[in-house]
């Protein structure tokens, strides 16, 4: 799976701050990456890097190793933009990505890319967010590593008008690849029942079914499948 690109330095350290006017440092979130919470697979801590599990997105074929590191986190106020300040070392071929999600309404957000000068926008404020880190690396490429991260909520950003459920018709397959790791960590085994999206703003957790899909066929029985991998595009 190819992440989209948050830093892209050869073995340097650097940090990056994404200026908003709207915000204050003060307001910022600094993230305590010793203390991974839910969701986070095949990273290890103290600075964040990639873990020992091979964990691949096996729907595409992946043949870079990836780990998502999660982190939750209560707001005085709702927010629903927010940027990043990183501190990270990332190897020539090496990515590391930046989520946002929030729960409103008793749901979950799609995750919003955090970017270089573009804040992640969410559909909802919220109180309570989640932050995904993600990293990657090819084989023979060292893992990115995360030293510090500062997430803080910015004002005067618009929030996008919430989307109608959406309705493909789909060519499927069963897809086997038992014993390969889907790109939420989660090992495939016989009979297993989850779909893959191109896409990872809709990834649910290893184990969680946050992010579904409902699946039916021409006799009209269907049924629901969490989204556990991602295949066939850049993963954004």
């Amino acid at each position: 799976m190819k992440l989209s690109r948050y830093l892209l330095v050869s073995a340097v350290l650097t940090s990056s701050l994404l200026a908003v006017p709207t915000a204050s440092a003060a307001t910022g979130w600094q993230v305590d990456l010793a203390k991974t919470g839910a969701g986070s697979t095949s990273v290890a801590t103290g600075p964040i890097r990639l873990g020992a599990d091979d964990n691949r997105a096996a729907s595409a074929d992946s043949k870079a190793r990836t780990g998502m590191a999660v982190y939750q986190h209560t707001l005085a106020a709702p927010a629903n933009a927010f940027t990043a300040t990183v501190t990270s070392t990332v190897p020539d071929g090496a990515e590391v990505a930046v989520d946002v999600r929030g729960r409103a309404a008793g749901r979950w957000t799609e995750w919003a890319e955090i970017g270089p000068g573009a804040p992640g926008v969410l559909s909802a404020s919220a109180k309570d967010v989640e932050v995904r880190v993600v990293l990657s690396a090819p084989d023979g490429v060292a893992s990115p590593t995360v030293d510090a991260l500062m997430i803080t909520p910015v004002a005067g950003q618009r929030t996008p008008a919430p989307q109608q459920g959406l309705a493909y018709k789909v060519f499927a397959t069963r897809e086997g690849l038992v014993g390969h790791t889907t790109a939420n960590g989660h090992k495939i085994v016989q009979r297993d029942h989850f779909v893959a999206l191109p896409s990872r703003r809709g990834l649910s957790a290893r184990g969680s079914g946050d992010y579904s899909v409902r699946v039916c066929a021409a006799n009209g029985r269907c049924e629901w499948a969490p989204t556990w991998d991602a295949c066939c595009q850049d993963g954004t």
